[in-house]
């Protein structure tokens, strides 16, 4: 986003524009999860949606050229949603 030369912050109509994308995409989401809950059980839906989420963020990441993460990444990563998913509150 280009900062406005004078005042060093966006234009006003970049930032509604952003806050209008996170209202419509944010509230979908919602409503997608009360349409889905009617039909697939909670911990599939979830699982599902989890897993497609990070699929996207990984193949953007790949992508945009972030070398892929060593066995010491996936481990520590798979420790970590372990323990917040087990241990968290």
């Amino acid at each position: 986003m280009v900062d406005h030369p004078k005042t060093g912050h966006p234009p006003a109509v970049k930032v509604v524009l952003a806050f209008a994308a996170i209202y419509f995409l944010w509230g979908s989401t919602y409503l997608a999860i009360k349409f889905a809950i009617e039909t697939i059980p909670p911990f599939f839906m979830a699982g599902t949606r989890f897993l497609v989420a990070g699929s996207v963020l990984y193949a953007f990441a790949r992508g945009r050229g972030v070398p892929r993460p060593h066995r010491k990444n996936w481990l520590a990563a798979a420790s970590v949603g372990g323990l917040l998913l087990l241990a968290g509150r």
